[in-house]
């Protein structure tokens, strides 16, 4: 008789395990999840909805489920607990709970970014088992959802600028340049005429520096310039905080400059995350512009290609004639100086919103300089 129940244990013990196996290895087969985003773009500081959703689509309860979410670091959520992974820069929104068969269970959560970016949503594990709890059985899907969050857009007057022409710009149909494709006469040569414009036939004919002068005409052209250097050295990484305020600065004068009917562009030595080459937005009056250039904003990496002030020199000649330069900075360089000097002699209207630390080095006379970090301070502080 005892024998009988030790085989009769034994037969029940290789069922038990029998069905276990089984269990476990249907558990996660069928088992269908959905992530949805209800505005996958946003602006710095908005919120938007994650809803996830998964169907147990089989005859088979279970009575053991987890969910893990991975999620940026950046995205914040209300609703629940994360659990931080420094490793991989992520945080991790585990949702355990139990099915009965074709159950449908839904959550749904609130993601609010406050830094512009490109976050992919990371991948979705799922847990599950057999009712016994001897066996585990896991699964990973790659979704491809993400967030991309547009730079805060402030007014300019925000941040300390005058609310009537920050820019210094010249109003639509004015004259207040000299267009090199309207000559109209000759002039002395004077100290800081560019090279290109002497007319030697007259210096000959008057044996001294003569040069082309021309008809005034105006332009409506805004290049922003974002400079991403935050850091003196580039092996001391870069600055978050400066980095934002550089970005939102550079958004912000864009918006404004599109909403005035200008052509604008924008120009930076940092490089987009879907190019290895410095970001260059041909000016334009497109409906799709502003878009375009937040966009490129939102996804530029932290580090520089090179010195704002090497690609900036070579940029300013393919720049329009008499356009308006806003030029954003955490930092400012004895060369940028220079390269700020050869830019307003050449006929660019030279605007530096400066974000580092004040006071701002000495400019050359003509550039206009804003000083903005107390009023992105504040900016800041009201929006914790």
């Amino acid at each position: 008789m005892q024998q009988g129940m030790v085989v009769g244990f034994a037969s029940i013990a290789i069922l038990t395990s029998g069905l276990a196996w089984v269990w476990n290895r249907l558990s996660v087969v069928e088992l269908k999840h959905r992530r949805k985003i209800s505005e996958s773009r946003i602006f710095a500081g908005e919120s938007t909805k994650m809803t996830f959703s998964l169907t147990n689509n089989k005859p088979l309860p279970l009575p053991n489920v987890v969910v893990e979410l991975d999620l940026p670091e950046e995205l914040s959520i209300e609703e629940i607990k994360t659990w931080s992974s420094p490793a991989t820069r992520t945080q991790v929104l585990r949702l355990p709970t139990s099915m009965l068969w074709y159950e449908k269970i839904q959550w749904s959560y609130t993601l609010t970014c406050k830094e512009p970016g490109f976050y992919p949503l990371g991948p979705i594990k799922m847990d599950s088992g057999d009712i016994f709890g001897f066996f585990k059985n896991s699964t990973v899907h790659f979704d491809k959802n993400y967030l991309l969050v547009y730079p805060r857009i402030v007014k300019l007057n925000e941040l300390g600028m005058p609310s009537n022409r920050p820019l210094g710009e010249s109003i639509a149909g004015s004259k207040m340049f000299e267009d090199n494709t309207r000559p109209n006469g000759v002039r002395e040569y004077q100290q800081g005429d560019p090279l290109k414009i002497i007319d030697w036939k007259a210096t000959i004919k008057f044996q001294s520096m003569h040069v082309r002068t021309f008809d005034p005409s105006s332009s409506t052209t805004v290049i922003v310039v974002s400079a991403v250097e935050t850091m003196r050295r580039r092996w001391e990484g870069y600055s978050k905080l400066y980095l934002n305020r550089v970005i939102t600065a550079s958004a912000s004068v864009a918006a404004y400059a599109f909403e005035k009917g200008y052509k604008i562009g924008l120009f930076s030595n940092g490089t987009p995350i879907v190019s290895n080459r410095p970001l260059k937005i041909p000016p334009s009056s497109a409906p799709e512009q502003l878009n375009i250039m937040l966009e490129a904003l939102a996804t530029i990496r932290p580090f520089e290609s090179a010195p704002i002030s090497s690609r900036l020199s070579e940029y300013s000649r393919k720049i329009p004639y008499g356009a308006t330069v806003a030029i954003i900075v955490a930092l400012v360089e004895a060369d940028l100086v220079y390269v700020l000097a050869d830019m307003s002699k050449i006929g660019l209207k030279i605007v530096v919103l400066y974000v580092g630390t004040p006071p701002c080095p000495k400019l050359p006379l003509g550039v206009i300089v804003y000083e903005i970090s107390d009023y992105l301070d504040k900016l800041e502080y009201s929006n914790e």
